[in-house]
Formats: C-alpha cells, structure tokens, sequence
C-alpha cells in the first residue's frame, strides 16, 4: 500500500509549526489508510472507527439481483408432463429454459401446451387463458380463450435421432394479483435434414385473484416426453 510522506523535511518551505501540523494530518491519513484495507478485506460489517468501501450494492442491500435457479428436472423416462409446483413467492419474474422432445408417432413436430395455477393445481378451465403464436409450420394462430396455452412446438419421433428442441418461457409477474400474467415462449427445433422450425407466443392466465406457484408442460399429440427431456426454472429478483 503507498504511505504518504510524512517526513517535515519534505516540506522545507514550512514553519516548524506547519511542519508539525504536516506531520500529525499526514500519520492520521496513514492511519485511516490501514484501517480501511484491514476492514475491506475482513468479512462482516466494518468495525467502528473504521472506514469501509462497497460498491457492490447487492452486498450492502444484503440482496442478489442475479438470476436463482429454483429446480431442474431431466425425465429418465417418458412422461406425460413436466411440472413445477411449490415455486417459493420470493422473486420477481421467472423463467423456463431447457429442451424437449415428444414421442409423437409420425410427425417431425409435436405442440407444447403450457398451464399454470395456483395452490399446487394447475389451472384447467376452457376459459382461463389466451394466446397468439407465430409458427413457421402454419398460419399465426390464437385464442381468446381456451384450456391451456400452445407455447411452441417440439421435436416429434420421426424427427433426425438425439435431437432436442431449445425451448424457454419468461413469466412476468408471477406474483401479481392486479392483472393478467403474460407469458412469453421461444422455441426452435431442427426437424429432418435442413428442415428447421421456430416459434413465437405470447400468452396470457387470465386469473387476477392468485400468484402463480405451479407451472406444468405437456405435449399435445405426444402422449409424452421422451427420457432427456430436461427444463430448469429460474427466479428473477426485482432490481
């Protein structure tokens, strides 16, 4: 760490007086100087007296803005859904990422339906959401109100071998009890040979009245996942 001078004699231009008043502000400094690399570089809150230097604003808050992931499930088998319930009320907006792929007998391509609810049930009212999807398969196509939610699509089992569909959804709000929750989806899979796809949704659960804490994902033809199907969900805190 550099020391300040504190010799008199660097200051030759000084009284005696001045030289000591030098000496005593300059060792002082010094002194403060010690304390703050002692106290930055000890764990805890500085001690008293001591000079502290955070810039880390999360650290000071005693919060992390950083994305949290929650749980991760990769299907060892096929399965008719993949589900995540007991999502904890302590973040701000969530997000679903992995891959996925159905067992859809015939078909390169498979529809990813999406529900959501709360008190651990999915939600399965014929009015209870609506979307609009872009799909490069077929024309845009929505719903004003509907049973669930086509988020995008997945690979089928006549699709090229060992390929999975990238797959993620961004929940905004999750928590709120004022309005609609939106839902973003983005997929995109490779089919066969040069034959891709990829898909845009925006979705919506029109219940105001609970927080969403169960998100489930479910193939529309399938019946089901394959064994490698994999989806994380990740927290988002509030800034």
């Amino acid at each position: 760490m550099p020391v300040l001078p504190t010799d008199a004699n660097d200051s030759p231009n000084y009284t005696p007086a001045q030289h000591a008043t030098h000496h005593n502000v300059l060792a002082g400094i010094n002194n403060e100087l010690g304390n703050f690399v002692q106290s930055a570089s000890e764990p805890g809150s500085p001690a008293d007296g001591d000079l502290w230097l955070d810039t880390d604003e999360d650290a000071q808050s005693g919060t992390s803005a950083s994305p949290v992931v929650i749980a991760e499930q990769t299907l060892a088998s096929a399965a008719t859904f993949i589900e995540f319930s007991g999502i904890p009320a302590t973040y701000k907006h969530l997000l679903v990422e992995g891959r996925m792929r159905s067992d859809r007998s015939g078909a390169t391509t498979d529809v990813v339906y999406m529900r959501v609810g709360s008190g651990g049930s999915v939600d399965t009212a014929g009015t209870s959401y609506r979307f609009i999807i872009t799909d490069k398969m077929t024309a845009d196509t929505n719903s004003t109100s509907g049973a669930q939610i086509q988020i995008g699509r997945c690979p089928g089992a006549t699709a090229d071998a060992d390929v999975f569909g990238s797959f993620e959804v961004k929940i905004q709000d999750y928590l709120t009890t004022t309005y609609w929750r939106w839902f973003k989806g983005e997929t995109m899979i490779h089919e066969s040979g040069s034959a891709f796809n990829y898909t845009v949704a925006h979705a919506a659960w029109k219940n105001k009245a609970n927080a969403i804490d169960v998100i489930r994902f479910f193939p529309a033809t399938g019946p089901n996942f394959i064994a490698g199907s994999q989806l994380r969900l990740i927290g988002i805190p509030a800034p």
